[in-house]
This record gives structure tokens, sequence and C-alpha cells, in this order.
């Protein structure tokens, strides 16, 4: 069986970003506005938009009939078979059965140092890290996830007339078939796309979905521009087996990580000591374990005062300026 060529691909990546964009309840002229440049842009947006809209459309499930493309209609040779050469009711890649899942909604939360697995309705699987809160509300018409706080590992079902968007500060993954890490600490928000297509669909109604490719990482902190990049995914995903790698991280990074997983906190006496180089392999929840490796391995000393340890420079070593 043929597969779609990657332009395709993408659009319909974009596609179904728009259409959970779309649907919304916050849905505003400027989205409207935006949408109809995006379909101007190029004839392959038209023509994907026109593919996952009339998946939708068969459950009677998104009100934007009035939105259908008004660019022409594609070239010669780009039609709607060769966007769905992956299988019928394939949003992204390969073949989807078309599915109305039962109702679902309920939130989600974990204490620190507890990790949880969520089986979904559709199919889809949650693992929630450490200190974790989220919102999933999915009915016929939509899988939507609210990221209150926290990280979470998500394994995205096929569901042709549902998209699955998870929403994590001003940050939206949406995503089918796909596998991705969404973290949300504060005002920072990453998203490691670990296999799949997804697309990022941002608030700001002038900028056009993001297509994340497999390994690909999006950083977004507040009052940043938001930086793509292709990172080691081992660390990044230890954490999935209740284990924190470290390789040559800062000090301050490897305790506040260690930090998340238990109430027992460790504090460095003085910030110099937080550019200290730390690699390894350690499990997480037990930091009086890792702060006595600490002192095998670096200039410092560990002392414990009941709910907390404090790491201060080992007064026979130099602790550099």
């Amino acid at each position: 069986m043929n597969r779609p060529e990657p332009d395709a691909l993408h659009a319909k990546a974009e596609a179904a970003a728009w259409v959970a964009r779309l649907r919304g309840e916050d849905r505003s002229a400027e989205d409207e506005r935006a949408f109809q440049s995006w379909l101007r842009a190029d004839h392959v947006n038209a023509a994907a938009f026109e593919v996952v809209n009339a998946m939708w459309d068969c459950t009677g499930s998104l009100p934007i009939g009035s939105m259908r493309p008004t660019a022409p209609p594609p070239r010669k040779g780009i039609h709607r078979r060769a966007l769905m050469a992956g299988g019928i009711g394939a949003i992204f890649a390969g073949s989807g059965l078309f599915y109305i899942g039962s109702a679902q909604a309920g939130i989600y939360q974990t204490d620190v140092g507890e990790q949880k697995h969520i089986s979904l309705s559709d199919g889809s699987q949650l693992l929630l890290d450490t200190d974790t809160k989220l919102k999933v509300s999915f009915d016929d018409k939509a899988r939507s996830v609210d990221l209150n706080y926290g990280r979470v590992n998500c394994r995205v079902a096929t569901d042709a007339g549902r998209p699955f968007a998870l929403r994590a500060g001003g940050e939206t993954v949406v995503g089918q078939h796909s596998t991705f890490d969404v973290c949300r600490r504060g005002g920072d928000v990453s998203v490691v796309l670990i296999s799949g297509l997804a697309a990022i669909q941002k608030r700001d109604v002038t900028a056009r979905p993001h297509i994340l490719n497999g390994g690909e990482r999006l950083i977004s902190r507040a009052d940043e521009q938001a930086r793509f990049d292709k990172p080691a995914l081992t660390p990044l995903l230890a954490w999935q087996s209740g284990k924190a790698i470290f390789e040559n991280s800062d000090l301050a990074q490897a305790v506040y990580e260690m930090n998340l997983y238990t109430n027992v906190k460790i504090r460095l006496t003085d910030e110099r000591l937080g550019r200290f180089k730390v690699s390894g392999v350690y499990r997480v929840g037990d930091n009086i374990v890792f702060a006595r490796s600490l002192e095998k391995l670096l200039p410092v000393e560990a002392r414990q005062f009941g709910d907390h340890i404090e790491i201060d420079g080992d007064s026979d070593r130099v602790i550099g300026g």
C-alpha cells in the first residue's frame, strides 16, 4: 500500500490542529481569519482540511460548515485520493477505524512520589508522573486533555473522527496514533514527540501549526520565543521507569529533578555548588542515597535534618569560584 507524501501528512496534521482549534468554545474572528489565510497558503492545505473535516462531519460534531475552504480546488494530480493513500479514515498515516467512543470525563492526579497509569475509553494510555494533575474530557465529538501541572506520557490511539488535543499553558498538542511526553512546570512547557506525528497549535492566531516529527522537542518558556530541538531521548524518558539520568548536568538541575519525587528535599547551602556537574543513573524518591552518592563524587558534605538534607561544601576540599 502506498503511503502519503510528507507534505500531505504535514497538511493533515495541521488540518487536525485547525479542526480542534475552530471547534473550541473560545473560537474568535481572528481564528477564522488566520484559518482562511492558512487555506490560501497552499492548495494541499485545502484538500487536507476537506478530508479531516469530512470525518468530523460524519458524527455531526463540528459546527464549521461555513468554514470550508474558499481556496481554489486542488491542482490536477493532487486530490483527495492521494491524501488518503495511507488508508481511509487515517488522519496522519496508516489505517484507522471510524470510532464513536463512550463519554469519559474526570480529573486525575498524583501525589509527590506517585506515578499512575490510566487507560482511556478510546484505547489511549496515559502515564502520570509525580505531582501531576490533568482533566480528561472525552465524548462522541472530541478528545481533549488539560494538563494543569506535572508531566504525562500519552500513547494516543487512532480515532479518525476525533483528533486528540492536549492543552498545557499556551500550547496545544494535536496527535493521532502518536506517543509524546508533555511537561508543565509553572510557565514552562516542553513537548517531546517519541513516535508518530503531532501538530503544535498556539493561541497566537498569527502562527500556523508547527509539525513535530519523531524525536523532536518543543521548549516553551514564559516571555521567551518557543524553540525546537532534537535531544537524546533516553535521559528525558527515564522517569517512566522510576529513574533519573544525568549526563554532565548542573547539580542545581539534578537536585530540582530529584526533589520532585520526595518530601525530603535537598538544599544547596551555596549557589556555587549548583554549578558542579553530575553524571549517573539514580533511582528517584530516595534523596538520602542520592546525597550520599554526591559526597563520593563531589567536594561536598551531606547533612540530614529530618525533613530535608543540606548539601554544603567540604571544608577539606576547594569549591571553585
